[in-house]
């Protein structure tokens, strides 16, 4: 068994479709563990910007080349680019909601749903755009969201 540091509290994890690389979404570090899960060890950190961005869920598009990200406190999802040679943040979608956690997309990787906890109501987000396009109430504080 190897266990891997990580930034502070750590809510998700998400592994590349080759099993080769691994993220794992930590609250208090405002930032995602990087992962070389083929040798179990740490391979450094990507900062999520914005204003109390606290990363909660991870989500991989359907293609593999996407990271999505919900930031929790700081209402946003932080979309990640895979395929290119750095890893950046490509994309933050902004006002998603009261703390998203769960983040789900749908098999043909056109909209992403967020639970958010503080609002009690998902939101739906177009891909293509990055645009909120509505909220769904469901009450509560959901905390988690599956496709099928």
């Amino acid at each position: 068994m190897t266990q891997i540091a990580t930034g502070g509290r750590p809510r998700s994890i998400a592994f590349t479709p080759d099993g080769a690389r691994g993220f794992i979404a930590c609250e208090t570090a405002h930032a995602l563990t990087l992962v070389d899960a083929r040798a179990h060890t740490r391979t450094g950190e990507l900062d999520l910007p914005g204003d109390l961005v606290r990363p909660m869920g991870l989500v991989l598009s359907p293609d593999g080349r996407t990271l999505y990200a919900s930031g929790g406190r700081g209402k946003t999802v932080h979309a990640i680019d895979l395929a290119g040679a750095a890893l950046e943040v490509k994309t933050t979608i902004a006002d998603v909601g009261v703390r998203p956690w769960g983040i789900a997309i749908t098999h043909k990787g056109d909209r992403l749903y967020t639970a958010n906890g503080g609002a009690g109501d998902v939101t739906v987000i177009d891909t293509a755009t990055g645009m909120v396009s509505r909220h769904i109430a469901v009450g509560g504080s959901p905390w988690g969201i599956a496709i099928r």
